[in-house]
């Protein structure tokens, strides 16, 4: 349609957002404490860290340092 603006990015909404990932995008390596739980678990699951769906935040970011 003439005059219609149209959105420039419309998959955005269904992508995964993290915070700053270790080493990617200038973001300190292992500054784990910006992330989401929900991109910590993925983050361990990507590892094959056991147990993280258990996990508290504290505990996921222990164990991706440990890791």
């Amino acid at each position: 349609m003439p005059g219609r603006i149209r959105d420039p990015s419309p998959g955005v909404q269904g992508r995964q957002q993290y915070a700053v990932e270790p080493g990617r995008c200038g973001g300190p390596a292992g500054d784990y404490e910006d992330w989401t739980v929900d991109a910590l678990r993925s983050r361990a699951a990507e590892l094959g860290i056991r147990g993280r769906s258990r996990m508290g935040r504290d505990a996921l970011i222990q164990a991706l340092r440990a890791h």
